[in-house]
């Protein structure tokens, strides 16, 4: 539908570079028990969406049963 359509078109004009390093910031920052709040900022600014910055600390923490 649209709104998938407009997604796609967000993530074919971001820097995908900026965006794997900023993910993997975040799960890094996640996995040392660091603030994950410069991160998650960063990954914000790197165009990543909030799915997919909830995915990357799933993939750290967990979900909670």
């Amino acid at each position: 539908t649209e709104r998938f359509e407009q997604l796609e078109k967000f993530r074919l004009k971001r820097d995908n570079n900026a965006h794997e390093i900023a993910l993997d910031e975040l799960k890094t920052a996640a996995d040392t028990g660091e603030n994950v709040v410069p991160p998650i900022i960063g990954a914000i600014r790197a165009n990543a969406t909030l799915g997919e910055i909830t995915t990357a600390m799933k993939e750290v923490y967990g979900t909670y049963d």
